[in-house]
């Protein structure tokens, strides 16, 4: 009787293992469709951000989140320089999520993975910050200054623009649309123009695909006036809404 008893105990039946077998192969089909339900939000709809420096402040301080959208410039292709038409170009104004003019852009296998793991740990770990084809922060949150056939410059601080075809320059704020303030502190006795985080910037025009990005605080931001202006292709998403703090819910 004991054997018996040990026997129906040890062995389960097949149906069971086969129950078994399909509940682990329908939990992981849940999570691959979930992964690729997340892909196709994330680059083709909206992503959230979260602010990780002072370069956008007064309106964008560190951890603050935001919300942005690639539809307006056109979504990319997941893994793929190729770009889908957007809905509208980009504007002088504009916050954007960009690639920073020093970013490297990493081999797709690893993008891929860095998606996968991402997607897994939450955002915690991130591969491609630690690969040496990749900067730290190769996306950056930055306001559009300068549109392509620009001339630009830079005097205390303030930006004054040149739109191709017009003789003079104009004060930043006659050609923004929307309030924005910018935020500067002195610079120490003796500063040279040519040091970084300088308040002057020398006269440049930009290409027929260069946008001149820069951050609202002009004394901590590292912008296009260290890594250049960035073409149309690193211009990723543009920021629709800023959620976090909740009692700074605003769309920029």
């Amino acid at each position: 009787m004991s054997l018996l008893t040990e026997s129906t105990h040890k062995y389960r039946p097949y149906n069971y293992r086969n129950q078994v077998r399909r509940r682990i192969l329908a939990f992981f089909l849940v999570i691959i469709f979930l992964f690729f339900a997340y892909i196709i939000v994330d680059h083709f709809l909206i992503s959230s951000f979260a602010v990780k420096n002072e370069g956008m402040e007064p309106y964008l301080s560190i951890d603050d989140r935001v919300l942005a959208t690639p539809l307006l410039y056109g979504p990319k292709i997941p893994f793929a320089n190729n770009r889908i038409r957007g809905f509208s170009s980009p504007r002088r104004g504009d916050i954007v999520i960009a690639e920073a003019g020093y970013a490297d852009r990493p081999p797709v296998i690893y993008r891929i993975l860095d998606t996968f793991i991402g997607f897994f740990t939450f955002q915690k770990v991130q591969i491609l910050e630690n690969r040496s084809f990749s900067t730290p922060d190769p996306l950056v949150i930055k306001r559009i200054l300068g549109l392509p056939g620009d001339t630009i410059r830079m005097d205390e601080y303030v930006m004054y623009i040149k739109p191709e075809g017009n003789k003079y320059f104009f004060h930043e704020s006659e050609l923004i649309t929307g309030p924005f303030d910018i935020l500067t502190e002195p610079l120490p006795e003796g500063w040279d123009d040519s040091f970084i985080l300088s308040d002057h910037f020398d006269e440049v025009t930009l290409g027929s695909d260069e946008y001149f990005l820069i951050g609202d605080n002009r004394s901590a931001s590292l912008d296009s006036r260290h890594w250049g202006p960035v073409p149309g292709d690193h211009l990723l998403k543009r920021v629709v809404l800023k959620y976090w703090p909740f009692k700074e819910f605003n769309a920029p």
